[in-house]
This record gives C-alpha cells, sequence and structure tokens, in this order.
C-alpha cells in the first residue's frame, strides 16, 4: 500500500455524528442512554461463559459494555490477522453478535494502545523495534517505557510508518466494526488510543525528538506564529525559516528573554497529543466508523498537560479520566471532577476502576466503592467500571471469568446503579457562581521547571521537590508561588461552601460568562489574549479576583498591560504575606479587609468588578490550615451576597446539593478518619429518604446526620 499521508488524512474527515451527546447522556436509537458501562475482555473470558458473563453484567443494570481489541492479540504474524477463524477466542464478531442478541450496546477499544496489562500495551513487538517507529530522547537515543512486566521502546505518534502499520490493523478490523454499528448492530463508541500523552513519559525533555516530531515542531510553530519574523521577535533570535528552529533539549537558562521557546516546547507537546488523536481518528471515520461517539482516556482523575481536555474535545466526542486513588488522597479525585465538570462535554470516568492489576495501586474494596460514589457526588456524570470482569491480570473484579460474583462489590455496584437510575442523577444541576481557573501558561511553566520522570511519578514524590528554584528574573518563583496560591484558593472556595467549578484559561468567552465571579493567581507575564479575555469578563459584569501580581509582560516577555491599563490596578512596591499584615496600600472605602488588615483592592469596571489580591497567603495544603485563605475568598465575594450552601459550622463535611430552584438529591461524604455530625439545611416541609436503603427520616426539615469515617450518606428531598 501507499504510505499515508497524515495532513490528506486529517483534512478529509468530516465529523458528523449519529449520536448527539444530549445533556449529560447520549441518544441512541430515540432514547436517551446514561453513559454506565463496564469493561469486559472477551479474549481472555472463555468462549462458554461469554453468555454467562454478559448475563451477570445485564443483572448489575449496564446497558453498556466496553471491549479492548488489541493489535497484538489479533495479529498472529506480520500482517496476518485471526478474528476467530483458528482462535475461537478471538471472535470479535461472534462477540458483537452476542452483545446485540443481549441488547447491550458496546464501545469498542482498537487502540492502537490499548494497555489493559498487555505486554507492549497491544502493539506488536515487531512495529515497537522498527527504528523508523521509535520516538528518540533528548540525547538522540530510543526511549524505553519501564512498564511491567516487559519495558519496550516507545512509538513515534508523528512517524508516518507507524500510521502506516496502523492501518493495516485497522483495514482487518474497521469492516467488522462497520458491520456492528448502531442502529444495525451494538457499537456505539470508539475509545481512540489510551493515555496517549507520551506514554507515561511526562518529563519536559523527555520525548519526542524524532524527525517526525520534530517535522511536526516546525509545524506548530508555523501554525502559532504568523511569519518567522514575528517568532524572532518572541525569540530575539534572527532565525531565516521555521525549520531552523532547534527544539529545547534541557532547561538551559535563568533569563525570562528566553522562557518564550520553552513555554512553546511545551505547548508543542499539548499540540502533538491532539494531532495523534485526531490522525487516528481520521483513519478509522475513512474506514466507515462515523457516526459513534469517539473519546480517549488519561490515567489521572485531574488530568495535567500535555493533556489539555479543551483541545482533546477539539478532536473527539469526549476526553474521559481514570480513577484509581486511595481515600486519604480524596481531593485530588473531587479536584478531578469538578474540573471535568466544568470543561468537558460529558464528563466521564473511562476507567473507573472495581478491580486492579497485580503491580497496581492497592486499592482496598471499600475505596473503590468510596471513590466512584465521590466522582458521581462532584459532577461526574459517566463511567466505565474498568475491570467488572477478572481474567489474567485483573483481580478482585466483581465478576470472575467463569460467571461467579464477589458479593460485596456485585451487591454495592448494582445497588449504586439502581439509585442513579431512581434518582436520576444525571438530569440535575446545580447553581454553580464562583470558577476557579487554572492557568495553562504558568502550569506549563511549573512542568518546564520540573524534573520529574516516570519513576518520581510512579513513587509520587511531591512536585515541590522537585521543581527548579530559578526566578527568571520575575517578582518571585512563579512555578512555585502559583501552585501555592492556586492551592490556597482551593481550599478557601472549599471551606466557606460556596459552591465553585474549577476550569481553565482555554475556556471560551461564552462559558466564561456563566460564573458571576473567577479567581485567577496573575504574575508577571500573561497571554495578550487572556488579558483581553478577562478584561471582556469583567466588562460584561464579572468579578474577577487576580494576584498577587498584574501581569506588566505578554507571553513573548515584552511590555504587555492590557489588564492594568483597562483596570486602572497598579501593584504594590512590594508585598508582605497575609499574615501579620496591616496596610500595604493606602487604606481606601474599596479595600478588601480580613479583620484589621487589607488585602488588597477592588475596582469597578464596566458593569463588573476587578479585585487585585496583593498579597501572598501561607501555606494551604487541606482544610485544616484554610482560615486565613476562606477569610480572604469570603472577603472577596461579600460584594455578591453569595451564599455557602451547607452547614459552615463544620467545615470538615463535604455537601452538593443537586437541584437548581431547591435541592432534590445531596450528598454528604466525610473524607477525614474521625467520625462527624453535620446539619442538613432543607426547608421545614421536606422529608429526608436515604438513596441508599430507601427509608424515610421520621423528621422535617432541616436535621443533624452523623456520618463515620470515610463515610457518605445520598439523599432523596421529598416533598
Amino acid at each position: 500500500m501507499e504510505p499515508i499521508s497524515i495532513a490528506d488524512e486529517v483534512s478529509s474527515r468530516v465529523v458528523q455524528p449519529l449520536l448527539k451527546i444530549e445533556g449529560n447522556t447520549i441518544r441512541v436509537e430515540g432514547a436517551q442512554l446514561p453513559l454506565y458501562s463496564g469493561s469486559i475482555d472477551y479474549w481472555q473470558i472463555p468462549l462458554e461463559n461469554w453468555s454467562k458473563v454478559l448475563d451477570r453484567i445485564i443483572g448489575l443494570g449496564f446497558r453498556i459494555i466496553s471491549t479492548a481489541v488489541p493489535w497484538n492479540v489479533h495479529e498472529v504474524a506480520s500482517d496476518l490477522f485471526d478474528f476467530g477463524t483458528t482462535d475461537k477466542q478471538r471472535d470479535i464478531e461472534g462477540f458483537l453478535t452476542l452483545c446485540r442478541q443481549k441488547g447491550l450496546y458496546v464501545t469498542v477499544r482498537p487502540g492502537p494502545c490499548v494497555n489493559a496489562e498487555l505486554n507492549y500495551y497491544g502493539f506488536p513487538k515487531r512495529v515497537l523495534y522498527d527504528p523508523e517507529i521509535q520516538a528518540v530522547s533528548a540525547y538522540g537515543t530510543k526511549v524505553i517505557i519501564p512498564a511491567t512486566p516487559t519495558p519496550f521502546p516507545m512509538p513515534s505518534y508523528a512517524s508516518e510508518k507507524f500510521y502506516d502499520e496502523v492501518s493495516k490493523f485497522f483495514d482487518a478490523i474497521c469492516p467488522i466494526f462497520a458491520r456492528h454499528l448502531t442502529p444495525a448492530g451494538p457499537i456505539i463508541g470508539v475509545q481512540i488510543d489510551n493515555e496517549l500523552p507520551l506514554l507515561f513519559m511526562n518529563g519536559p525533555f523527555s520525548a519526542d525528538y524524532s524527525s517526525h516530531a520534530l517535522r511536526w515542531y516546525h509545524e506548530f510553530l508555523a501554525s502559532k506564529y504568523p511569519s518567522i519574523g514575528a517568532l524572532n521577535r518572541a525569540y530575539r533570535t534572527r532565525y531565516a525559516t521555521f525549520t531552523d528552529i532547534e527544539p529545547p533539549r534541557a532547561l538551559a537558562t535563568t533569563e525570562r528573554e528566553a522562557i518564550p521557546r520553552y513555554l512553546d516546547w511545551m505547548e508543542f507537546q499539548e499540540y502533538y497529543v491532539g494531532l495523534a488523536l485526531s490522525v487516528l481518528a481520521s483513519l478509522l471515520w475513512s474506514r466507515g466508523i462515523r457516526g459513534v461517539i469517539t473519546f480517549h482516556n488519561t490515567r489521572s482523575t485531574f488530568p495535567s498537560l500535555p493533556l489539555n481536555i479543551s483541545k482533546t474535545e477539539k478532536e473527539l466526542d469526549l476526553q474521559g479520566a481514570g480513577l484509581y486513588l486511595k481515600m486519604p488522597r480524596y481531593d485530588e479525585l473531587r479536584r478531578g471532577a469538578l474540573y471535568l465538570s466544568t470543561v468537558s462535554r460529558l464528563p466521564f470516568l473511562a476507567e473507573g476502576g472495581m478491580g486492579t492489576w497485580p503491580w497496581g495501586p492497592s486499592l482496598t474494596k471499600s475505596e473503590q466503592q468510596f471513590a466512584l460514589v465521590v466522582a458521581l457526588m462532584h459532577g461526574i456524570r459517566g463511567f466505565n467500571t474498568h475491570m467488572l470482569v477478572n481474567r489474567n491480570r485483573w483481580i478482585g473484579s466483581p465478576i470472575s471469568e467463569s460467571a461467579a460474583i464477589d458479593d460485596q462489590q456485585y451487591t454495592f455496584l448494582k445497588r449504586f446503579l439502581t439509585i442513579l437510575g431512581n434518582l436520576q442523577l444525571h438530569t440535575l444541576q446545580r447553581n454553580v457562581p464562583v470558577i476557579l481557573l487554572r492557568n495553562f501558561e504558568y502550569e506549563r511553566l511549573h512542568a518546564l521547571c520540573k524534573n520529574n520522570n516516570w519513576l518520581t511519578d510512579l513513587i509520587d514524590i511531591p512536585s515541590e521537590l522537585l521543581l527548579t528554584n530559578r526566578t527568571f528574573s520575575y517578582t518571585e518563583t512563579i512555578q512555585k508561588a502559583y501552585p501555592a496560591l492556586w492551592n490556597a484558593f482551593y481550599w478557601g472556595l472549599t471551606s466557606s461552601k460556596i459552591p465553585f467549578g474549577i476550569g481553565d484559561t482555554d475556556m471560551d468567552r461564552p462559558a466564561l460568562s456563566q460564573y458571576q465571579a473567577l479567581f485567577l493567581p496573575t504574575f508577571d507575564f500573561m497571554s495578550e489574549d487572556l488579558q483581553k479575555k478577562i478584561v471582556e469578563y469583567v466588562v460584561r459584569g464579572g468579578t474577577a479576583i487576580i494576584g498577587p501580581e498584574v501581569p506588566y509582560l505578554g507571553s513573548d516577555m515584552r511590555g504587555c498591560t492590557i489588564l492594568s491599563d483597562s483596570a486602572k490596578l497598579q501593584a504594590p512596591s512590594s508585598r508582605r504575606p497575609l499574615v501579620g499584615l496591616h496596610d500595604p496600600f493606602t487604606l481606601k472605602k474599596d479595600d478588601v479587609r480580613v479583620g484589621n488588615r487589607v488585602a488588597g483592592s477592588m475596582k469597578a469596571h464596566g458593569k463588573g468588578t476587578f479585585i487585585y489580591l496583593g498579597i501572598t497567603l501561607p501555606p494551604t495544603l487541606s482544610r485544616d490550615d484554610a482560615v486565613d485563605a476562606e477569610n480572604v475568598v469570603s472577603q472577596s465575594l461579600k460584594h455578591l451576597k453569595l451564599a455557602p450552601v451547607g452547614d459552615v459550622q463544620n467545615p470538615s463535611v463535604d455537601e452538593v446539593y443537586w437541584g437548581t430552584r431547591s435541592p432534590q438529591v445531596i450528598f454528604l461524604l466525610n473524607p477525614t478518619n474521625e467520625p462527624q455530625s453535620v446539619s442538613v439545611k432543607v426547608a421545614q416541609r421536606n422529608l429526608l429518604r436515604d438513596g441508599w436503603t430507601g427509608e424515610q427520616l421520621p423528621q422535617r426539615g432541616p436535621q443533624e446526620i452523623a456520618l463515620n469515617a470515610y463515610d457518605f450518606r445520598i439523599f432523596e428531598v421529598v416533598r
């Protein structure tokens, strides 16, 4: 076959979905279907047990299953595939037919990377060891993925030969898929690859420096800058063409003037991921896989760059997340749910674990159940119960290969799905007046300055210990100050019990305009476009809480004062911590005060308000040390008269009230290791029905609810 042209493949695709994402569901064959599914891998379940195992899944209440279709399982020799002709265990067509007969819908995962705890993550070994396909390190060597149990060379997703090989597999499998697409068959979705962002090699200079990737790098720069002259102005260089530019291979500067080149390299990695997903989706589209939901998965519940959800969902329908966290890491899970529910079309856990793998995290059954409840409580509206059925390298699942069940896991999941159906949680909304924005410019700088690799990620070394102390001639060390202030805002908002979402600076203007107030840490530099976006948000009536600096530089590190000129804001000549702070500014009626201390100033602009917080807050790592942060948040929002939701007397308990005019469903959760009690606020005439037991509490109106350590309750409000 002729080598493929990546540009031709991408440009030929026209997205024409037959399945529509509608609210927090997908519309299939005229009906709204919540995206709740469970994973079963047919190729490792004995053929004679397929029917019994599927019946068990149906018995739980699932209408959708997910299955991996691994390249290296079906490729028996180079370019020779077995789909059940020789080994009936590989009969994907028979499996899809059986699913249709049983009334199940299916999402398929053809990769090319599926992971699935397979050797080589599902790639054929011969492909990975082809030098033309391998990714290249900053040192010019191949990049080794330290996978268990078999490490392997990382493929370059920019290699045209890589896509030639993928195309051969897709040529073989796509005719089978096409025969089983809805409405004729059960397939309603396709997962494109798995955990793509550089396959866990997330160090700033880990990969990919292959000639193929450098071609993409130059294309990225040409798409970002209108001319080579514009790039030279930003870089302070004299390149003749974009192809003359060498990417950075280490952080070799201490000056801010050099930072644009490095930040472009970090942004290129987001471009790399997005383009790779677009090419893979186009390869499937050109082979007749159209009109179904496409999505991708990342391992993290709170995705970090280079996984950029806004960019991914320009190429695919959904960007899913993973769910493998222990109870003490509750807030990482909460952040992820709040973020996905804000920025994604349909906040979806592509891997909500109900089992584990032999070398995976040691999660108890209670922890797995706790995590799933937390995710739905904070806004996740679709999930795939990964590892639903035991198999080789999957353990602790609710269903075994022989269709036996684990009573605890199976009973929990069946009850949970029943509750979700009874409460119709996917139809409920809530009022969220405030948004906390992730500033991607500073997060790219943070990632650039982080000396991490697969090992530091695996053993979970705190990121602050891996960061360089270089200031790059900024007012302070932004890569450390930014996450510290962002965390302070997060904990302050959490303790205030004012409902908030988590978004990012790639959100468009209409999306931002839905919120009455936004919190955004700001330092020395901010792109011209982002400065304009924040000013427009305020002019149209929003309140923007920014600080501790007023940006005076653009992303090219040259003067850019759009924000300060519009708002007439000016940073103080010196800034001191809030603790012990008295008067860093001239006292005025518009000062933002915390007790007898001044935290910042307020400026009206257009129909809205700027609040500039010229402070640093003490380290805020949990609810326990969020007193100052909460005070600053509450005072900053005071003029909006936003009421807290829940029991402000006990900030340790999380409460989420779903329903826009009045609460319809209430989640209570104790994320601590000690018993807690909380006062539930409902109208005097209303009763509470326990969603888990179905029992109605005898008392009407507000009442005290006791919670054990790491305990949760779900209530339906009965009028």
